[in-house]
Formats: structure tokens, C-alpha cells, sequence
């Protein structure tokens, strides 16, 4: 978590738990992962999670939480803020297998289903803790939509995805050295310029397949994860609008 990347905003840290909410199953590895990069970018966020994780033995918690074959969180808030901070760290990191952790611990029913109960239970749970702890409580509906994020137009998402696309494309250009799989630098220079033609005509019909190239070409590019990253956002809302 770099210091140059922090600022004091919460709304990058408000809107992550919210496009996440607004997501779908198949996208959450990708929305955990936009949710730590909003914290490491927001100084009081970051700041709060330093202090609680502090000593904090997440391996001894998650024995203790999971011993009785279901997910109880530690009742102490500094701990529950820690421990969620951990799982989403190892969902991230892959060291958690997704896929058998909510149909284990989120098994949900008729009426709720296992994404919904990991969103009530560990996402907002995590962003209600964050925020009391900054003063901010927000046990009044009324409260929280003080600080609820409003849903960008299609308009600003598309011009967010173009100037994206824009951006990836002039650092692979500009890159000396970069770890693509698959493709060349050339090719995957191609699919860019193609994605942008695609944007600027509206031909959705191709941005889940450019989208997955580049995710695809790009996963080892650690300097430029964020970009992708967010071209991945901004490419999966579009898409889920129609």
C-alpha cells in the first residue's frame, strides 16, 4: 500500500462496497479486489485497519470463528474489522477458494441467495464497522444515505472505460518492458486500438471478449493491474445495462 497512492477521500472506498453490491457473483474476485485498492488509496480507511490489525493472528481467529462449521465473526470490532480484512486479503490473493467458502458459510435460501448474504454479512458489515469507527455510524437509513455514492450515468461510464482504454494503450506503447501472455506487444496494441474504435461506435457486442483479452494478456503486469482493472469495472457495468 504505497503512501503516494493515499488520499483523504471516502467516496472511492464508499462507491467500491457499492459497485460490488451491485455486481454478481461471477465479478466478486474482481470487486474485492477493486475494494482493497480503494482502501490502500484512502488514508482514514487505511488508517483504521493498520490500528485494529495490529497484533491481529488472523489464522488463530479464523480457527476460533469457524470451529463450529459455520462463520461466527469476532464479537470485538477491532478484531471483525481485521478479520474481514483478511478474508477479502485472501480471497484476492486466491488463498481462499471462493467458490467453496460462500457455498460453505453462505448457503443462502429461498428468498436470499449466497451473494446477498455475503454482501449483508461481510461486505456492509465491514464498511458499517469502518465507518463508525471514523464517527461516522450509520445505524439510520437517513445516515447512510448522506454518504451513499450515486450511480454514475452510462454516458460518464463510457467515457471512464474510452479514456482507460486510452490510457493502457499509450503505456503498453510506451513500455520497454512488460510481461504479456499470450500476445505480442503488437497484437495486444491492436486489440486496444480496436476496443477503442468498438467504444466510440457502440458495438457492445465485442467489449466482453476485448475486456477478456486484455485481462487475459495483462495478469502478470503488476505496474498495470489498476488500469485493467478498472477497464474490467467499467466493461462489466456497461455490459450488465445493456
Amino acid at each position: 500500500m504505497a503512501e503516494e497512492t493515499k488520499n483523504n477521500d471516502l467516496n472511492e472506498f464508499l462507491f467500491s462496497i457499492y459497485n460490488l453490491s451491485n455486481s454478481d457473483i461471477l465479478q466478486l474476485a474482481d470487486d474485492v479486489s477493486h475494494i482493497l485498492q480503494a482502501i490502500a488509496g484512502t488514508d482514514r480507511v487505511y488508517d483504521v485497519i493498520a490500528e485494529c490489525i495490529a497484533d491481529f493472528n488472523f489464522a488463530n481467529e479464523w480457527a476460533e470463528a469457524t470451529k463450529n462449521d459455520v462463520l461466527v465473526l469476532p464479537e470485538d470490532e477491532a478484531k471483525r474489522i481485521s478479520f474481514i480484512f483478511c478474508v477479502l486479503s485472501n480471497i484476492e490473493d486466491k488463498n481462499l477458494d471462493l467458490a467453496n467458502f460462500l457455498k460453505h458459510y453462505f448457503a443462502g435460501n429461498e428468498t436470499v441467495s449466497p451473494f446477498e448474504l455475503f454482501c449483508n454479512e461481510i461486505i456492509f458489515e465491514f464498511r458499517d464497522l469502518i465507518l463508525k469507527k471514523l464517527g461516522i455510524p450509520l445505524a439510520e437509513e437517513s445516515e447512510k444515505e448522506a454518504f451513499e455514492v450515486k450511480e454514475e450515468t452510462i454516458e460518464e461510464v463510457y467515457g471512464r472505460l474510452y479514456n482507460s482504454v486510452i490510457l493502457l494503450y499509450n503505456q503498453v506503447l510506451n513500455s520497454k518492458k512488460i510481461k504479456l501472455i499470450g500476445l505480442s506487444k503488437d497484437d495486444l496494441l491492436i486489440v486496444l486500438s480496436s476496443y477503442e474504435i468498438a467504444i466510440r461506435e457502440n458495438q457492445i457486442n465485442y467489449f466482453y471478449a476485448f475486456n477478456a483479452i486484455i485481462k487475459s494478456t495483462l495478469r502478470k503486469a503488476k505496474r498495470l493491474i489498476k488500469i485493467v482493472s478498472d477497464i474490467n469495472l467499467y466493461t462489466t457495468k456497461i455490459i450488465k445495462r445493456g
